[in-house]
């Protein structure tokens, strides 16, 4: 929709207050009828931003989800309970018919900004047997060394590297070596 705000008001005074016809202004300044009655029933031009999301399926059921959400104390779920576990009450005791995506999305969309996520991990964690929490922090380290380190072999460096994601033109393809053979400084080139 047309948004110029000064010329929304001249528009709006012509025809209101002076009496011009429409189909004249709309000739004069290019804009269709159909934009100049929608400038005639708003004062001023709509502004626009984020739209509020809509489930129109989820609709009936977000005060369910909401006392769920809440029975923890916080907008997250207990650490028992998954998002799975939500939309099977939701479709057993309510008679649900949408999708697990729009359950998921609407949760998630309410958790993004909540730290609680971090401390349900930690709660998780620290409620797991000793072994077992061992092995998952073994596990960790290595995915993150997999992640950031390359590979131990003669030609390359324990040093951290970021892997190249993007394609490579010919040109970079040796730039893209140093990435992933070693720093240059501590390997030997072939």
């Amino acid at each position: 929709m047309y948004r110029d705000a000064k010329q929304w008001q001249r528009i709006r005074r012509n025809i209101l207050e002076n009496g011009v016809p429409k189909k004249r202004i709309s000739r004069e300044t290019s804009i269709s009828r159909r934009t100049i009655n929608k400038m005639l029933t708003h004062e001023h031009p709509p502004s626009y931003g984020p739209r509020r999301r809509r489930y129109p399926k989820l609709g009936p059921y977000i005060h369910r989800i909401n006392q769920l959400l809440l029975d923890n104390g916080s907008f997250s779920l207990s650490p028992d309970m998954t998002i799975q576990d939500v939309v099977h009450l939701l479709r057993r005791e309510e008679g649900f018919a949408g999708s697990y995506d729009s359950v998921r999305n609407y949760i998630r969309h309410l958790t993004r900004e909540d730290n609680t996520a971090w401390e349900r991990a930690y709660d998780l964690m620290i409620r797991l047997p000793k072994p077992s929490a061992i092995e998952f922090l073994q596990l960790l380290r290595e995915a993150i060394r997999q992640i950031l380190y390359l590979p131990k072999s003669s030609n390359s460096c324990a040093k951290p590297h970021v892997p190249v994601s993007r394609p490579i033109s010919p040109a970079a393809k040796g730039r893209a070596s140093l990435i992933w053979n070693g720093c240059g400084e501590c390997s030997k080139m072939k």
